[in-house]
């Protein structure tokens, strides 16, 4: 069994923004590491004969449509989880994962923060699929020296109860 992680609409659900009555059938998942969720939302109706653009909705945004059953969603658990130092195949470019979608098809995207800076020395993030993606090993940590010992041939000092403040041969 894959584990999975829960949301509160399943992919193919029809929603409704409660604020501003834009409609249509759940396409995407977004989970980030501050743990909301946002919902692409993928209208299924035409304007002027064309599409209508998805928008990406914070999930206590939303209402399930009138008539249907809301029910909690699971997803495949991702191969990476937050906070994971992971590599592009691709590019090479290494980052670390701070957003995970979950797509319609099965895809599952990650966008991660690079450690590299652009050119101009800022943070970047890219956001790739999952399959493009390997694990990196965590650098190992130099281990610090230990204080040298006193030598002494006592040990620490520690806080006596009352019981060992007692003489061990004197009546109580």
């Amino acid at each position: 069994m894959i584990p999975t992680t829960t949301y509160g609409f399943q992919l193919e659900a029809h929603v409704r923004h409660r604020i501003t009555g834009f409609e249509g059938v759940v396409v995407g998942l977004a989970h980030y590491a501050t743990g909301m969720w946002n919902v692409c939302v993928q209208p299924t109706d035409l304007k002027e004969g064309e599409m209508r653009k998805a928008r990406w909705i914070e999930e206590p945004d939303l209402d399930l449509v009138k008539g249907a059953e809301r029910q909690v969603g699971t997803v495949d658990r991702p191969r990476f989880s937050f906070g994971s130092t992971v590599r592009n195949t691709v590019t090479k470019t290494t980052g670390v994962v701070h957003a995970l979608t979950f797509w319609l098809n099965g895809c599952i995207r990650y966008e991660l923060m690079l450690t590299q800076p652009d050119k101009d020395g800022n943070t970047a993030s890219e956001t790739i699929d999952g399959i493009y993606l390997e694990s990196v090993e965590a650098p190992e940590t130099a281990e610090l020296p230990r204080p040298p010992t006193s030598g002494g041939p006592e040990r620490e000092p520690t806080r006596a109860t009352p019981a060992a403040r007692r003489e061990p041969n004197r009546p109580h």
